[in-house]
């Protein structure tokens, strides 16, 4: 009895390893696009922009699509530190990702950036990581792309000396 037990068992294991299980992809994963498509340039989704804090136009924070930024022109995008003509004085800027979200991959495009610039990254973890950026040549653009696993993208600060564009 124990010689055929051990007899199925083993063509049980064989058959297991022979016939792949599939390994199934996380079905609650989703993408979500945050624009400013809105009337006059609103934001459209949940993703909690800064505040302005300077007092240029009581804001130092606008939304514009009266330049080429980010690589096209006629389109609305975030300004940062908007229209700061000062000398280079490193600001920060939060953005806050939506809480009913679990966030592992973000994207945005910055545009116009003279000085070198940060993003430091908060993380569900209650962990953070810095990127020290170049700066850019005239009005160039770089696409930034940040991807987590086992943890989640709760905010991200980006720290600018100059006026500059994100999208």
């Amino acid at each position: 009895m124990l010689n055929k037990f051990n007899t199925f068992a083993r063509l049980v294991i064989v058959g297991l390893l022979i016939f792949p299980i599939p390994v199934y992809a996380d079905s609650h994963i989703a993408t979500e696009t945050e624009t400013f498509d809105g009337t006059d340039g609103a934001l459209v989704t949940d993703l909690t922009v800064p505040s302005g804090t300077l007092a240029i136009d009581s804001d130092d924070v606008s939304i514009r699509n009266d330049q080429n930024c980010c690589g096209i022109g006629g389109q609305y995008f975030f300004s940062l530190k908007d229209n700061y003509i000062g000398n280079p004085q490193a600001t920060p800027y939060t953005f806050t990702l939506p809480s009913d979200h679990d966030i592992i991959e973000i994207g945005f495009r910055m545009a116009g950036v003279n000085y070198a610039y940060t993003i430091k990254y908060n993380y569900s973890d209650d962990t953070n990581e810095t990127i020290n950026k170049e700066a850019q040549s005239g009005s160039s653009y770089e696409d930034i792309t940040k991807t987590v696993t086992g943890k989640y993208i709760v905010s991200f600060v980006v720290t600018v000396s100059d006026w500059v564009g994100i999208d």
